[in-house]
Formats: structure tokens, sequence, C-alpha cells
């Protein structure tokens, strides 16, 4: 059921975009709206920018200023784009863009998987709300809570809504 939601919204795309039926091509398109060398780090800022908009306009989640502004970038190496093919993300966000010692097809992998449209959701489950306020969250508050295991990473962001909550009252 799922599934075919998922190809109705795809096929219902695709003809938005003016490719009728053939989402092959409308995710074509896509892929290659990548930014141009050196661009990608300000592409992820306004990205980030927009998310932290969205969620303060619409009062999801409470984010503290201090999670808000201590948070970096760095590139990924070659060699870490090999086993992670798209950015990371918490306190530091480790961007996937290709570098001068790639090869052709590595390079437009690079650009391909990590164009604006792919990356908006990736930049917000790795930033706020995801990661990075996970993180934050789990070094200050309740920190027992904290237990490490593979499952601890994903998905539990806005877990820590609850504890500031409690923290309120």
């Amino acid at each position: 059921k799922e599934f075919a939601w998922c190809d109705a919204e795809m096929l219902k795309a695709a003809e938005e975009m003016g490719f009728g039926k053939n989402w092959k091509a409308a995710l074509e398109k896509v892929k290659n709206t990548y930014v141009p060398a050196g661009r990608q780090p300000e592409m992820l800022m306004e990205l980030y920018h927009q998310s932290v908009e969205f969620i303060k306009q619409h009062d999801l989640v409470t984010i503290p200023p201090l999670a808000e502004e201590t948070w970096r970038m760095e590139m990924l190496s070659p060699k870490m784009q090999m086993m992670a093919p798209f950015f990371l993300g918490g306190e530091t966000l480790l961007i996937a863009y290709p570098t001068n010692t790639m090869d052709e097809d590595a390079k437009l992998m690079s650009l391909r998987g990590n164009n604006p449209h792919f990356a908006r959701a990736v930049l917000h489950h790795e930033l706020i709300a995801g990661h990075r306020l996970q993180q934050f969250m789990t070094d200050r508050y309740k920190s027992y809570r904290h237990f490490n295991t593979p499952f601890w990473t994903e998905g539990w962001a806005l877990y820590w809504e609850m504890i500031l909550w409690d923290l309120k009252f």
C-alpha cells in the first residue's frame, strides 16, 4: 500500500515537471541539479536556515540557541565518500562533495547524489531537529537516559523535546 502511494507520488511529480509518466527522466533531471564546484557548503547553510526557520515557524521543537549555533562543517575525504556517499552529521556536518583526486565517475556520483533536492531531508536529519539536537540534548539533560546502542542514533531527536518539557515543570 505504501509503495503504491510512493509510485503514485513519483508519477504525479513527473507530470508536474513536464515529463508525463516518465518518472525516470524526472529523477535524472533532479539528480543533475547539483551546485557548482565550491558551492556545496553555501547551499547546505541555506538549507539549514530554511529547516530551522520551518521548525520555529511551526513551533515543532524547542531549539536551544547554543545548539543552533555550535556546529561546524568539514569535507569528507574521497576514501570516506566510498563508504558514506552522502553527508553525515551531528556536531560536525561532514560534507560529501567531489575532490580533485577523484576520477570523473566518482565526482559525478557525488554531485548527483548530493543535489539540493536530495540534500534537504538529509541535512534536516543530520542537524536540527536531527542528530545535532539529539547529541546536544544528550550531553546536557538526563544523560543517564543515553545508552550507547545502534538504535540510539536514528530517529530519537524529538524524544529530547519531552525531556525539555520535563525540565520546564
